[in-house]
């Protein structure tokens, strides 16, 4: 799965007016959401990835979507999962300097 880009087929590949609708209205937003999540179909993800480069995966706190269980072993340096403290499904946006300081921490052990 690492070495190849997912990529949506079929009708899923752009929405149309089949994405569920806010009051009656399709907002931007959710057709933005439902292209993204057209474009996980077909990924494989019974088996655990083995990226060959190096990881930082980072996800929020609060995240409905992601938890520790769905992260990458921490292995460090090459490997590193972090919990964004008081973060939802947008880490970087929910709490900035903590993403700031992880980012920063990572390029730092992994550079050579």
């Amino acid at each position: 799965m690492w070495g190849r880009r997912a990529a949506a087929a079929g009708p899923a590949a752009a929405p149309a007016g089949d994405v569920p609708a806010a009051g009656g209205v399709v907002t931007a937003e959710a057709v933005r959401f439902a292209h993204g999540l057209s474009l996980l179909s077909g990924l494989d993800l019974s088996r655990r990835p083995r990226p060959a480069g190096r990881v930082l995966h980072l996800y929020g706190e609060h995240s409905q979507l992601v938890s520790r269980r769905h992260s990458l072993p921490d292995r460090p340096p090459r490997l590193r999962s972090l919990t964004v403290p008081g973060a939802g499904m947008r880490p970087q946006h929910d709490n900035p300097r903590f993403v700031e300081r992880a980012v920063h921490s990572f390029l730092k052990e992994v550079a050579p």
